[in-house]
Order: C-alpha cells, then structure tokens, then sequence
C-alpha cells in the first residue's frame, strides 16, 4: 500500500469524526440561543475549511516528497558510477543497479553479504586495509583494488568512502562510490610499456657508443695482429712447426673480430650475412658442443619437433643464442644434478601471443611484430627459476644473478634475436624452473639460397699487383703491417697518419698513384671530410675505405658520392688481396 492511499484514509477517518463530534455538539447546544448557535455553527465550517485547506497542503507535499524519492532511487540506481552502502560490520545495506550491472549480478544478491564476497583474492587485503580506517578517519578515502565479476575477467575499480555520523546505538555506515577505472589501468600499462621501450633504447643507444669505441681501437689492434700473422704464415714453409703457432694467432684474432662485429650486431651498428638454416640438422650439428658446455651434472635432452620449419639467420649467432641459453640453464641448476630439454616446433603469432605460450609468459623485446609462422627454440631447466623482479632485468646487459657475470649474456641474445625480427618468450617460478623459448620467423620459401659477398671470387694470396699506394690511419701498427702487406703484394707505398697530411701527400703525386687506402675516424681530417677533396681534386683515382663498422653505416655518411671500395677492419693479406684485385685487376 502506498504511502498516498494511507494518508487519504486517514484525513476520511478524522473528517468522520469531526462530523459525529459536531452531530454531538449541535443536540446539546439546541436549548441555547439561535444566535449562538449560528455563530458557532460559523465557527465550525471556518475550522473545517482551514483544516480541509491544511490537508491538501500535506497531500501535495507528500505528493512532492513522493516524487522527490522516486527521482533520487532512479539517479542512486542509474548513476554513472556504482553506490554501495555498507555496515560498520561491512555488510551490504543498500545497492544501486549500476554496481551490480558491473559484477554481472542481482541488487537481491548482494544485499545483506560482505563486500568482501565480490573482491578478488588478491583484493581482500587492499579492502581490509581500506575500511579499517574509519571510523578514526573522517574524510574521504580511496584506494585501488579488482571486484569479481560473474562470468568475465576481474574488473579494476576506484572506491571513494565516506563514513556517516554514528547513531545513537553507535554503529556508523560506509558510503562508498565505485569507479570502473579499467580504461585508466590499461592506458597506464600502455604508458609503462612504452617507457620501458624507451628505456631500452637509451641502453642499446649508451652501448652502441660504448662499442663503437671498442670497436675502433680493437679493430685497429687486431688489423696488425692479422696482417703480421698472414705475412708470417706467407713466409713459412708448410712443414714449418711454427705454422700451428701462428695459425692459432690467425684464428684466435678472427675470433676476438668476430667477437667485436657481435657487439655491433648487438648495437645495431653491423650487418651480419643470413642463410637459411634447417632447424633439427642444426641442433643435431652443435649438440656434443652444448653437452661439453654444460654441467657434468646436467642431463641434455633434445626433442626435436620435425616438423620446424628452416628460416633465416646467422649460423654463429645462432650458436650463441642456443650456447647462452643451454649454458644458463646448466648453471641455474647450480650443484644439484638436473635436466636440461632442448626442443623444437613452429608456432603461429596472432598479433598478441604465440601459441603454445602460456598465461604468465613474457615477451621481450616488448614491441610489435608481424604475425605468421615461427620456427621456435625451448630450452627448459628444472633449476631454481626466477622472481618477477629478476625477470625484469634478466635481458638488461652485464646484469647476472651470478658472482661472476657473463658480461652481455642474455641481452646479447636479445639483440641478436630481435635484429633478426623475432621474440623470446620467459616463463618462470620460484623452485620450479625456467622455460626460455626464442622465436624466428619461418621461410616462407624453404629452399632460397643466400649468397655469400664475395665468396666465390676470392683470389689465392698468388696474385700481384705494382704501383704506388697511398695508405692513411692514425694508428702506427697499423700503418706498419699495412705497408709490409701491400709491399708483399707488390705495391711501393707512402702514408699519413690523419687526413690533412693525407690531402697533402695525394696533391703532390695524385698522378703516380693507384689506389688509396683511407681509415675513416682520424684526428685532425677524417676520412669522410679528406675522401671528398680527394674526389674533387682526381675523381679518378680509386679510393678504399677501412673501418670496423659495417658497410650499410658507412655509406650514409656519404652523400651523392661514395667510395670505390669498403674494406671492413680488421682485415688480413687476404682480404686486402681480394679488394685490391676486384679494382686493379682490369
């Protein structure tokens, strides 16, 4: 019954019994005078009217206040944000729609239970904490937690609390608005990403300085270490005993230079050959490597998928990425004995996820990529795994949970597989091993061939040549084992040690000369500024650069102009026969 039918019945019983009191009054004032009568019948009607008056006054306000609560119970329930009023004891007392339409249940069943009934399980401590505050605290409170939801993932929610004044009986209640704040948590995950993003390029970018610099040193230092081993190993006979020795020399300096084009390739700063590469026949090829390479206490097992498609890459660098990952597998497992499992397979990339990964998979680098068919590694250890926080930095460089780092590590396997347009996916837990699953894409065409530069015309060291060559480089061993090169190979020579003396000699016997070999980062001139004068002063003089940079980078700092020839550093008689050949052989 409504509040309106109750107050009508009401003012009908109390105008019944103003009728019969009146009734009453009229038989006992009939003795009185007419005149008194009639004034108090007068009287009477001037009270009726007023009261009737009166009532329709109430009717109206309770007509107004009707419709006043009518309007407040449609904005408490449709309001842009839940409403949830709570007891001091955290029961449910009151509920708008909106709330419940956001947990995907009925009003009715949330009445009467804990809030805490519909918080996620990771929330329950946020929300304890939340309304243990009050009643101490009298202002506003928030705090950040996820709500369940009936048949959808959890929801992130804002709860903004206000406590209400306490009641006689002391008990007080929590008002509390609630904020679907899921747009907000994915634009600050969004943000976050692109932060560390960021972050990972200013590193790669702090690197890639710290290794050109390496690199150009070292480059230089191995250039005389290759160039006086080659011109020794041309002046032994072959049963020479000392062949061996400096064999060892030759390769051990091919070695470190390939060492120093991998932290470039890391830095983005190197261009590294590709070929396509069968994926079980190249992990059948490498596997008594890895079981020297790892613990005595490890056991390897390879479970090759047969069905991993080839795809393209450098056969050194994949080596490494196998090695590193094999390698910190078998120390993750420590002194304990332990199993190491390298398998293979392909997966499809949808544009968010690998299949095959799970849940709590990571991926790195944290960037986009195109989807398709990938050929995957997966190396797996039962060791003792990793934390979350490790997991952030375990690609970061030089950083090792070990005493003793392993310098780039894992970040060198990171560079190498993202120059390469693939991912690694990490999946870890505390005690319970550690799944490291690299990703490249697979050949569309299986059966395309690489071309190797320049391998099928490399000339024995046999061949001569004769004229003048002007060699130019800031570093003097350089410079020596340059000219004992190229005078073995038949050349009369001259030198500078930067480009303004280089320029200087080149003015005065441009017309003797045949060829000049140009170091390109020199004091004084480099070698970009002193080419281009030389170009304008005898274009048709040959000029070959030498750097430790690759090619591709080089080549940019030129403008319409480039040189004859790109000679990378470090470089022995044979690799300066091959250049000096292909130019002077015609």
């Amino acid at each position: 019954m409504s509040q309106e039918t109750k107050n009508s019945e009401s003012l009908s019983i109390l105008r019944q019994r103003a009728l019969e009191k009146l009734q009453q009054d009229t038989e006992l004032d009939l003795r009185r005078p007419l005149g008194d009568t009639q004034k108090l019948l007068h009287e009477l009607r001037t009270y009726q009217i007023e009261l009737e008056m009166q009532n329709e006054d109430l009717r109206r306000t309770q007509a107004e206040l009707a419709e006043s609560l009518d309007r407040y119970s449609d904005l408490f329930d449709f309001a842009p944000v839940g409403f949830v009023t709570t007891s001091d004891k955290g029961l449910i007392q009151e509920v708008n729609f909106t709330l419940a339409h956001m947990l995907g249940v009925a009003t009715t069943a949330m009445m009467g239970h804990p809030l805490s009934d519909f918080v996620d399980p990771d929330s329950q401590d946020i929300l304890y904490q939340h309304f243990r505050r009050f009643p101490s605290v009298k202002k506003n409170q928030k705090c950040c937690l996820r709500f369940t939801r009936s048949g959808a993932p959890p929801l992130d929610v804002e709860l903004d609390t206000a406590p209400s004044p306490r009641t006689g009986t002391g008990s007080y209640q929590l008002r509390t608005a609630v904020s679907d704040i899921a747009d907000r948590v994915l634009a600050n995950a969004e943000r976050e990403s692109l932060e560390r993003q960021i972050q990972q390029a200013q590193k790669l970018e702090s690197l890639g300085v710290m290794a050109g610099g390496i690199a150009h040193d070292f480059n230089n230092l191995l250039t005389a270490i290759l160039g006086n081993a080659s011109l020794a190993l041309e002046s032994l006979p072959a049963e020479s005993p000392e062949r061996s020795n400096l064999e060892e020399i030759f390769s051990t300096a091919e070695s470190a230079g390939e060492l120093v084009h991998q932290m470039l390739a890391f830095a983005g700063h190197a261009q590294i050959s590709q070929e396509p590469i069968d994926t079980d026949s190249f992990i059948l090829g490498i596997a008594k490597l890895l079981n020297v390479s790892i613990s005595k206490k490890a056991n390897l097992d390879l479970e090759l998928g047969k069905d991993a498609p080839p795809f393209s890459g450098n056969p050194s660098q994949v080596r490494q990425v196998i090695m590193n990952l094999v390698i910190n597998a078998s120390e993750s497992l420590g002194d304990k004995p332990g199993d190491i499992t390298l398998s293979t397979g392909s997966a499809h990339f949808n544009g968010t996820r690998f299949d095959g990964d799970q849940e709590c998979s990571r991926l790195f680098p944290d960037e986009k990529r195109p989807m398709g068919r990938y050929t995957f590694f997966e190396v797996n250890d039962s060791g003792a795994g990793m934390d979350s926080t490790i997991m952030d930095k375990v690609f970061d460089p030089f950083f090792s949970t070990k005493f003793a780092g392993r310098g780039l590590g894992l970040s060198a396997v990171l560079g190498i597989v993202r120059a390469n347009g693939g991912a690694i996916s990490l999946t870890s837990t505390p005690g319970d091993g550690t799944t490291f699953r690299v990703y490249f894409p697979a050949l569309a065409f299986p059966d395309q061939k690489s071309e190797k530069k320049g391998a099928a015309s490399t000339p024995g060291t046999a061949w001569r040549g004769s004229g003048r060559i002007l060699l130019v480089d800031d570093q003097a061993a350089v410079l020596n084992a340059g000219r004992q090169m190229l005078g073995r190979l038949g050349f009369d020579i001259l030198t500078a040690t930067d480009g303004r003396e280089a320029l200087t000699v080149f003015e005065k016997h441009r017309d003797e000369l045949v060829c000049v070999l140009l170091d390109l980062t020199m004091p004084n001139m480099d070698g970009s500024e002193a080419f281009l004068k030389m170009n304008e002063l005898a274009p048709d003089v040959p000029v070959v650069v030498c750097s430790g940079y690759a090619e591709n980078d080089i080549a940019q700092q030129f403008a319409d102009t480039q040189p004859t020839a790109f000679l990378e550093k470090p470089f022995s008689l044979k690799d300066l026969t091959r250049i000096l050949s292909g130019i002077l052989a015609g």
